[in-house]
């Protein structure tokens, strides 16, 4: 089954709907004093989060080099997502917590050892798995910013998480519809084969991960304020319905 098409679709889809990091975000009408103190941490978070892409994305190039598809998609996804990054440090700076590129590049280093655990849901998965495992990162930091969107209370940045949340969906969207037609390939040993990887997932804590990356204890802090948010129930909501619509795709027995 082609896939270029699927990119040419998302390209375009793209190219409609970018926006312009200097226009659409009201950078000097930032206010610090209206936001919400406990969302600072996990927005310097964000902000370095954001800069894993630049280590998933050599990986993922030296991976999969022989499907142009695939390699079109990522450079475009990594221009946003360093986009994304970009804007985070930025905001991050005018709301009184500046990240200094000592942090950045410590960051890196632990994005590269937590890749390298052996008992890494990334370890030893293959293409098929590496895109679910790409979209629930997705769908993860998607919600993660509409609902600190909602709670950071400083207006430029409820405009700016938002922004970004709808990137970070039509991600997600490009990943589900490659992962469908890769299911329709071979509806049951693929859709199996899934539905072990997100079960998986679901009982991994992520300590061992992001754990390592950021610190344990940072990222505890964090996790609990995406809770007090909601974030993980409507997470678990969307990957649930979506196992759903996969699913669907695998004949009924008998069918």
């Amino acid at each position: 089954m082609q896939y270029y098409d699927l990119y040419r679709k998302y390209h375009a889809l793209g190219e409609e709907r970018r926006w312009c990091l200097e226009k659409d975000v009201a950078w000097a009408d930032i206010d610090p004093a209206l936001a919400n103190r406990d969302l600072l941490q996990p927005i310097k978070i964000a902000a370095l989060v954001e800069s894993f892409s630049y280590q998933n994305c050599a990986r993922f190039f030296q991976a999969h080099r022989h499907l142009p598809w695939l390699i079109g998609w990522k450079v475009m996804n990594l221009y946003e997502e360093n986009r994304h990054h970009y804007a985070m440090l930025r905001y991050s700076e005018a709301i009184g917590l500046p990240i200094e590129e000592r942090e950045i590049v410590a960051i890196q280093h632990g994005y590269q050892n937590s890749a390298d655990l052996q008992d890494s849901v990334w370890a030893g998965a293959d293409l098929l798995e590496e895109l679910v495992l790409a979209w629930i990162s997705e769908i993860e930091t998607a919600v993660w910013y509409r609902l600190a969107g909602r709670h950071v209370g400083e207006p430029v940045g409820t405009r700016l998480f938002g922004l970004i949340s709808a990137d970070e969906f039509f991600h997600a969207a490009y990943y589900h519809e490659v992962i469908a037609r890769m299911i329709a390939e071979d509806p049951e040993a693929r859709f199996a084969r899934i539905a072990t990887l997100i079960s998986r997932y679901g009982k991994d804590d992520r300590d061992d991960h992001y754990g390592v990356v950021i610190g344990r204890d940072v990222f505890a802090e964090v996790r609990n304020t995406m809770a007090r948010l909601g974030a993980a129930d409507e997470i678990r909501q969307i990957v649930k319905s979506r196992l759903g619509a996969w699913q669907g795709l695998v004949a009924a027995p008998g069918v």
